[in-house]
């Protein structure tokens, strides 16, 4: 069976409320241009995504996401400002930039990435930049008070991470957590 499968960070409710503050004022201000607003509920921050594999796959996924897990402490982001692939001009793909000033999630972004690929497991090689995807403006119609937007100065500990299923419906992704591996060297 084959599973469309991603790996990620959680957000916290603090940071969420901050998010939704964010999208409800570009909701307002762009009520013509139809943007797929990401539910507050699926927000989180992508560490890999593999898209469909197979369960034999996942196993070696769960593997290597625990080996990790354990060799890591937990991790502080922030939030740091909106912005927007490819760029704010021309918004496709609306996001919340965020960072952790110890770069401990860069370390076990590319740690985890080295050991699937090792594996023999595709993985989107690009370099990592951590942020929280809010929408989906297919059409990269400009938008309404994108640039002006001030991010609220929200920081959060994550101490676990996830391997995530993304299931696509009509109404958009809908996620669920397929397993979750707590960050435990505490040094």
């Amino acid at each position: 069976m084959s599973r469309r499968i991603f790996i990620s960070f959680y957000i916290s409710d603090k940071a969420k409320e901050a998010l939704e503050i964010v999208q409800n004022t570009l909701k307002d201000k762009n009520r013509h241009i139809r943007v797929n607003w990401t539910n507050l509920d699926g927000l989180h921050i992508t560490v890999q995504f593999l898209g469909e594999i197979e369960d034999n796959i996942l196993d070696i996924v769960r593997e290597k996401v625990r080996d990790l897990a354990i060799k890591y402490n937990s991790i502080s982001f922030e939030l740091d400002k909106i912005d927007a692939f490819p760029d704010l001009q021309h918004p496709k793909v609306i996001i919340a930039k965020v960072f952790d000033h110890s770069r401990i999630s860069n370390r076990l972004q590319k740690e985890l990435t080295d050991a699937l690929v090792n594996k023999g497991i595709s993985v989107d090689l690009k370099i990592w930049k951590p942020h929280i995807t809010l929408g989906r403006n297919k059409m990269g119609f400009k938008l309404a008070g994108l640039q002006d937007i001030v991010l609220e100065n929200v920081s959060w500990q994550v101490d676990s991470i996830e391997i995530m299923e993304s299931k696509l419906t009509i109404e958009g992704s809908s996620y669920s957590i397929v397993e979750s591996y707590r960050l435990t060297n505490h040094g």
